[in-house]
């Protein structure tokens, strides 16, 4: 310091008269890949907000779900190849990725999603409401050139595009919906919702981008006084919930049988949790149905029935 320097000082936990509140910041933790299943062909794995599933062009050296994987393998053995990417889901969305072990498994499961025979179901927590409780939109996709990174529905041209959705529960001014997409085009779920008229929460790209805030639904909320209100759900409210595929590695079906097939279930992250909880709380309009499967202990995979480089890879919803 030097003379004539003026001094300001602020008593911890106060703020200087006038001054606005700050926007709260939270440190972000080094991101975490928890492994849901295994088996000797493939591997289910719960992928964290905010992680990309695999190497982007702009940021090279950043951690990928598919670097954080083959770290897991390398620490039980050194020489472990590197995961096959069998589909993505955006960097934003948490939820369940599936990796191939053996190459053999993997072709079988890059041909079950080219050729759809694997049920995906996605929650997503949606500001408003659908405008029916359940049902199914086709639209047509292609990258939006006024926004670069964003899709747009198209009228003629584009590509097919076919989701499925149903209300799981319902509150004031937002509903948690059940997505089932049919095909796997980028930011399919997320165009979808906008165009029902419920974007996803906190969707930077075809919502408003803000949070969900408990002053938005508690009534006689009491706002913090010296700083601004953290958000409960401060990112993308979409989460990839349940996979079913064909068993790569099952026995050929006697003939007449349907082919045995895995299912997995990936449970939502703590920050979605708590934001449900609070809705059921302060903001419940509508008698929930249980979700299937939530009663089952948390992190368990549903059980059977019966980087390299992106091979055949799945656009991220």
């Amino acid at each position: 310091m030097e003379d004539g320097d003026e001094v300001v000082l602020y008593e911890i936990g106060r703020r200087a008269a006038g001054d606005a509140p700050a926007r709260p910041v939270r440190r972000p933790r080094p991101p975490v890949l928890v492994v849901i299943a295994e088996t000797p062909g493939w591997t289910a794995v719960l992928k964290p907000a905010g992680l990309a599933s695999v190497r982007e062009r702009w940021d090279h050296d950043a951690p990928t779900a598919v670097s954080l994987l083959h770290d897991l393998w390398r620490a039980r053995d050194p020489e472990a190849p590197l995961p096959f990417v069998i589909h993505r889901i955006d960097r934003a969305t948490s939820g369940l990725l599936l990796f191939g072990r053996t190459r053999e498994a993997a072709r079988a499961l890059s041909e079950a999603f080219r050729h759809r025979t694997v049920d995906k179901e996605y929650l997503a927590l949606v500001d408003g409401s659908p405008p029916e409780p359940a049902g199914e939109v086709e639209l047509r996709l292609a990258p939006d050139p006024a926004r670069p990174g964003a899709m747009r529905v198209e009228r003629k041209g584009g590509k097919r595009s076919v989701t499925a959705w149903e209300i799981a529960e319902s509150f004031r001014g937002h509903t948690l919906v059940r997505f089932l997409p049919r095909t796997g085009r980028t930011h399919q779920i997320r165009v979808t919702a906008a165009h029902l008229g419920c974007p996803v929460v906190a969707d930077p790209i075809y919502g408003d981008g803000r949070g969900l805030l408990l002053s938005s639904f508690k009534r006689r909320y009491v706002k913090p006084r010296d700083h601004a209100e953290f958000p409960l759900l401060g990112r993308l409210a979409l989460h990839a919930h349940r996979l079913r595929f064909p068993d790569p590695e099952a026995a050929p079906p006697a003939p007449g049988e349907a082919a045995p097939r895995a299912a997995v279930e990936a449970p939502l992250p703590k920050d979605f949790r708590v934001a449900l909880e609070k809705l059921r709380r302060w903001g419940a309009v509508r008698r929930r149905e249980p979700l299937p499967g939530e009663s089952a202990p948390e992190g368990e995979a549903r059980g059977f029935e019966g980087e390299g480089e992106a091979r055949g890879v799945e656009g991220g919803l």
